[in-house]
């Protein structure tokens, strides 16, 4: 073991014990459920080929968001006028929705509720404003789509760090690279007032091997390392991120690098995946098989953290993780998984059917997952199933093309489509509403 490794796990074991993880699943929650056991770290390499294969895909046209050609035209409707939206029963079947679709000129990365509409980040590869690569578009019915009046310093010439609400505000980040690599920082609060900077204070990495930026209800965070293998750590805290001194996630000995393929050494972590749960943060780390360092970290304000000893091997990509009310579930080595207490413990979950899929949402009328859409060269069609418990499901569109940015919300099911394979693509946006 390294003296690094050492320092890092003398430090986990001495500010935050396992009787410190049971006594916060106690604060926050109150459950029963055991703790998943982790059989070893082998399969971590899988899900990081996995992961970084799926972002690559993304970017140039598998699952094809940015392949081909999108076309220009402006949405049309292309069925009738749901009807009146009623709650959804404990077991929804395939003839409780009523679905529309329309074309658009991109695929829809993500998309969520903003301000009494719908803002997606679409990207495509024509260009729509003129030289966009991505942008953020607005709708009322989900259908009809055009540019948001304020858009991000990205759109246009990048694809920016993700979006994300919090506070009542959108937030966004990118990497300009201008002279070196600086993250900056955005927020929008109303639609009209423009978009404001956020002070990111501190020093920043001279380099960036990989950057995350997350959002959610506890908060705001940035995480970056720098291709010498250092961390730098920043938080929301009085308006500006502040940087984070300490803690396990600064003494994590991870691998020097470049890119999404660094060279990695004896107990080194070479990858993590950051993730905005309901009221905190989990980020799951990919280490050497010789590392001696904790599965995962959690947080529920991004300076004290929580080493996860036993975590299950997860496919961590692009809408991997489904979040609602403090539930998690994820796909990974074995299955379904599922976690009650926001990500700190995880149990395997029995479906009454054989689900082939790598990323699921969720939300008020219930879990929603492309099933089939398991390989990164995958192409469709297929089912998109939805679940009440993640144990039972039910198909609620069948043969649905290429799904990505998937969005579930009280009276609505929208996710963005693609059609064409490797060669022209056509985008599509669906949404389908519960039925009376």
């Amino acid at each position: 073991m390294s003296d690094l490794s050492m320092h890092v796990r003398e430090y986990v074991e001495a500010e935050v014990s396992p009787v410190d993880v049971d006594r916060l699943v106690e604060r926050l929650y109150a459950t029963d459920e055991p703790v998943v056991t982790r059989a070893s770290r082998q399969p971590h390499r899988l899900r990081t080929a996995i992961a970084v294969a799926t972002m690559t895909i993304l970017a140039v046209g598998g699952l094809f968001l940015l392949g081909g050609r999108g076309r220009s035209t402006d949405p049309a409707v292309t069925s009738t006028p749901p009807s009146p939206t009623t709650s959804l029963p404990a077991s929804p079947a395939l003839d409780l929705f009523q679905w529309q679709s329309a074309e658009l000129p991109g695929g829809l990365a993500s998309i969520l509720e903003f301000d009494g509409s719908y803002v997606a980040h679409l990207v495509t590869a024509d260009g729509y404003p003129s030289d966009a690569a991505s942008w953020l578009v607005t709708s009322i019915d989900g259908l009809n789509w055009a540019p948001l009046l304020e858009q991000p310093q990205w759109a246009g010439h990048g694809q920016g760090l993700g979006v994300y609400p919090h506070g009542g505000s959108l937030w966004t980040a990118t990497v300009v690279h201008d002279g070196g690599p600086e993250i900056t920082v955005e927020r929008l609060d109303t639609v009209g007032l423009g978009w404001f900077p956020v002070r990111v204070e501190g020093s920043q990495p001279s380099s960036i091997r990989d950057v995350w930026f997350v959002a959610g209800e506890a908060g705001v965070l940035l995480f970056a390392i720098d291709e010498t293998g250092e961390p730098f750590l920043w938080v929301l805290e009085r308006g500006a991120l502040r940087p984070v001194e300490g803690g396990p996630l600064s003494a994590l000995p991870f691998a020097a690098g470049e890119g999404d393929w660094p060279i990695s050494g004896d107990g080194l972590v070479y990858r993590a995946e950051m993730i905005a749960t309901e009221r905190g943060f989990l980020v799951v780390l990919a280490a050497d098989d010789a590392a001696d360092l904790p599965a995962a970290l959690y947080s529920n304000d991004g300076r004290l953290w929580a080493s996860i000893a036993d975590m299950p091997d997860l496919w961590l990509t692009a809408h991997s993780l489904g979040a609602h009310r403090g539930r998690l579930m994820s796909f990974g080595e074995g299955g379904l998984y599922r976690s009650i207490d926001d990500g700190l413990r995880w149990t395997r979950v029995e479906t009454d059917r054989d689900i082939a899929a790598m990323s699921i949402t969720a939300g008020p009328l219930g879990w929603i997952v492309p099933d089939g859409q398991a390989g990164i060269f995958w192409d469709g069609p297929t089912d998109l199933l939805i679940s009440a418990d993640g144990e039972h499901w039910d198909v609620a569109l069948e043969d649905v093309p290429v799904v990505h940015g998937m969005l579930v919300t009280d009276d609505a099911v929208v996710f963005g489509a693609s059609r064409g394979g490797w060669g022209p693509v056509t985008y599509e946006v669906w949404i389908g509403r519960p039925t009376g």
